[in-house]
């Protein structure tokens, strides 16, 4: 069985941003078989992390894969140890209930996840005032134990 992290103390999760470059995973430099590889490697290192997870926290911690677009750089692999904090994850937005993020990227989603995306607006540095972009949750879903 693999390494499966405690529960921080003082703390609702543990997260680890993706190991790469900016430049590699951002637009305008970014290639799309290089967001590709890094979202597959993320979803790897979650179907690790799931494989090594003890009975014991079972519906009682969450693994998930926090996407960011257009900046794939802000993505992160994410384990949950408290449902308030993984909740705001799995709400889905309206605007992006027909699309799979797995699915335009080509990659099967893996088994025991699901997959929800929201729209996000935030404050922008450019003449606009605002900067529009999706997070996508591939994760473990939502069941207590």
């Amino acid at each position: 069985m693999g390494y499966y992290p405690a529960r921080p103390e003082g703390g609702d999760y543990l997260n680890w941003k993706i190991p790469v470059l900016d430049r590699l995973v951002d637009p305008p430099t970014a290639r799309r078989e290089w967001q590709v590889e890094a979202v597959a490697g993320l979803l790897l290192a979650a179907g690790h992390y799931m494989a090594a997870k003890p009975a014991s926290e079972q519906g009682r911690s969450w693994v998930a894969v926090l996407i960011t677009l257009p900046n794939l750089w802000f993505s992160e692999l994410a384990i949950f140890f408290d449902p308030m904090s993984y909740e705001p994850f799995t709400l889905a937005d309206e605007a992006l209930g027909h699309r799979s993020l797995c699915g335009e990227l080509g990659i099967a989603l893996p088994p025991g996840l699901v997959e929800v995306g929201r729209q996000l607006s935030w404050a922008s540095d450019d003449e606009t005032g605002e900067a529009v972009g999706e997070c996508w949750t591939i994760g473990e879903p939502m069941v207590m134990g």
